[in-house]
């Protein structure tokens, strides 16, 4: 008879984007992946996040020299590349059940503490410091090489983006920017 009780609590399946997301986080901060991730959670784990953001210093650099501005840019990108990092590995640390220097992750252990309240904060964390930041990294660089990487991300990685977001119009509908 227990088993045809009703569950409490969301299931695995509806926790499966909070963990996708503190997994993803610690793949992206320290290339290490373990149980309970997904495809997109190995993916993450080989873009080598410090590799990159330290290549993407390199270059802001070179084009803060071009600039004349080459102190304040750097600048810029070294703090929108410490956000960066700073916030994914809160996104993994918040709550102590993870962190960053243990290699395996403790999947099991994260869903079975899930609250609603530990969601909410993995969303707004993402959003409220992952996604500026990583706009103020790109602000760093000029319009043809944000171009040539937005192009390389829709044609590899069209499918990880979320879709864009949807527009008022004055006669009261509602369009994509894409339509417009």
């Amino acid at each position: 008879m227990l088993q045809y009780a009703p569950q409490e609590g969301p299931s695995d399946s509806q926790k499966e984007p909070y963990l996708e997301a503190r997994l993803g986080a610690k793949a992206l901060v320290t290339g290490r992946v373990g149980g309970g991730a997904n495809a997109r959670v190995y993916t993450l784990a080989q873009f080598e996040l410090r590799a990159c953001l330290k290549d993407g210093q390199y270059w802001a650099s070179e084009r803060g020299k071009e600039m004349g501005n080459k102190k304040a840019l750097e600048r810029e990108y070294d703090i929108a590349s410490e956000g960066i990092v700073e916030s994914l590995a809160n996104v993994v640390e918040f709550d102590g059940l993870e962190t960053t220097q243990d290699p395996s992750p403790r999947s099991s252990l994260m869903l079975s503490k899930y609250n609603q309240n530990k969601a909410i904060f993995v969303v707004r964390m993402l959003r409220e410091r992952s996604i500026p930041s990583c706009d103020a990294l790109v602000a760093c660089f000029d319009g043809e090489a944000r171009e040539r990487s937005s192009k390389y991300i829709q044609e590899y990685y069209a499918t990880e983006l979320p879709p864009p977001p949807k527009v008022l119009e004055e006669d009261g509908s509602q369009s994509t920017d894409v339509e417009r």
